[in-house]
């Protein structure tokens, strides 16, 4: 094997167990004989050190927050930048770290990487999420945000520079990332397929229960209150649907406050925490209807959920909002699409599959043919070799500065020779007769 002995280390803000991609990277790597250390979130009734299956698991035991509140997240990334770094410095002490991938939020924590860069270690930074935009969808009213905008660019491109590679997400975001001031030629696409040992392709079949089903991340910008209003349409109008939303967010409370003040509490469920992919897969599977809906704006617009693949795969019919980026990949044909999020519309699309399953199925097996739908293991080879080439490149760099350093040793050693024999006499030449 290639990777045979070779150290990565994986640094994300994340629960490796319930995070696709973070997870989909380290495991391809281990299965390619690289020794894989992840970093990222615990809970805090986990053990600082764990194991996913060939990958070791050193764990920051810190709820990840979501919220409103920026002195919340500036505290909260803090923290976790310097429990990583004191990592890497130590794991860099001990033997050699081959390469680092860091995963953002925030591009700040390439930082981390410092110690095992110095040591010759290669680079990579995977952009999952555009974080100007993410940051002005998140807080784009509040005052100073086209100044934070501006600094967060600058941030990208600064932890860029520091890096021999950067990952993003699709061809949307690729565009985005030079627009910021990236170089292309540094810039590689790998797509958030879904890993089909976890998400197997599954033939679209019959659904009988009218259920609709979500997971994820809960937040304002996922428009899922439209969601709890159309199962309220939905049953007033004789069409008995239920609603699953697995997943954690800043959105909670208020998703939770209006099921209770539409007295849909038969009606809706919503877990309010995160789940593994293992734990999702059957509770997907028992749903008739996958919804994902988002609230249009400069970052939604780049996303491709990976949600939608998983989905696809898993033989559900798919209602999404319609965004320049999944129509890129998805067509009409393909999934049900809501060009605007309302809760009307999306019910309409409700009706239409729960009342035509034939041609839900025929659309779904379509979608499962667009190349976005193919497994992580059609991409998988792409991913290995960006990281076998910056394991050889900072290989071959290293190697020479080792060169260049042992012929200045020599260089220097005969110099030092030669004015020592001179200082013998009075730092005159020595006498050759």
């Amino acid at each position: 094997m290639k990777g045979a002995g070779r150290r990565f280390v994986s640094i994300a803000y994340t629960a490796a167990a319930s995070d696709p991609r973070v997870r989909r990277h380290c495991e391809s790597l281990a299965r390619h004989g690289y020794r894989v250390i992840q970093i990222g979130l615990g809970d805090s009734s986990d053990p600082l050190v764990g194991r996913l299956g060939d990958v070791v698991l050193i764990r920051y035991r810190h709820d990840r927050y979501r919220g409103r509140r920026l002195w919340r997240y500036a505290a909260a990334y803090l923290g976790f930048l310097v429990f990583a770094w004191g990592v890497v410095r130590r794991l860099t002490r001990r033997r050699a770290v081959d390469v680092v991938q860091v995963t953002n939020l925030p591009d700040s924590l390439v930082v981390c990487a410092t110690p095992a860069r110095h040591a010759g270690a290669g680079l990579i930074l995977d952009l999952r999420d555009p974080m100007p935009e993410l940051f002005e969808s998140k807080f784009g009213s509040r005052w100073g945000t086209r100044l934070a905008v501006r600094v967060l660019r600058a941030q990208e491109r600064w932890a860029s520079r520091r890096s021999d590679i950067v990952l993003t997400v699709n061809e949307s975001h690729r565009r985005a990332t030079i627009e910021h001031g990236v170089p292309p030629e540094r810039i590689r696409v790998i797509l958030n397929a879904a890993d089909e040992y976890l998400i197997p392709r599954l033939t679209p079949g019959e659904r009988l229960a009218p259920r609709l089903v979500y997971h994820g991340t809960v937040a304002p910008r996922m428009g899922l209150d439209v969601v709890i209003e159309a199962v309220k349409n939905l049953n007033d109008a004789g069409i008995p649907v239920t609603f699953d939303l697995y997943g954690d967010g800043d959105a909670i409370p208020a998703l939770t406050s209006q099921v209770q003040q539409l007295a849909l509490g038969q009606r809706v469920s919503i877990s309010g925490r995160r789940h593994a992919m293992a734990e999702l897969v059957p509770l997907i599977r028992a749903a008739s209807v996958a919804i994902v809906p988002m609230s249009r704006d400069v970052f939604m617009d780049l996303v491709l959920p990976t949600k939608l693949i998983e989905y696809v795969r898993l033989g559900l019919p798919v209602v999404v909002t319609r965004t320049p980026t999944v129509s890129a990949y998805f067509d009409d044909g393909m999934v049900w699409y809501l060009n605007t999020l309302t809760s009307n519309e999306l019910m309409s699309a409700v009706q239409r599959i729960l009342a035509h399953p034939d041609e839900a199925r025929e659309r779904t097996r379509r979608a499962q043919q667009s190349p976005a739908a193919q497994s992580w293991q059609s991409f998988e080879d792409a991913y290995l070799r960006v990281v076998d080439d910056v394991v050889t490149e900072r290989g071959s760099q290293t190697a020479l500065q080792e060169r260049r350093g042992h012929a200045s040793t020599v260089l220097g050693s005969s110099r030092s020779a030669r004015t020592a024999r001179s200082g013998a006499h009075g730092g005159l030449p020595a006498n050759r007769s």
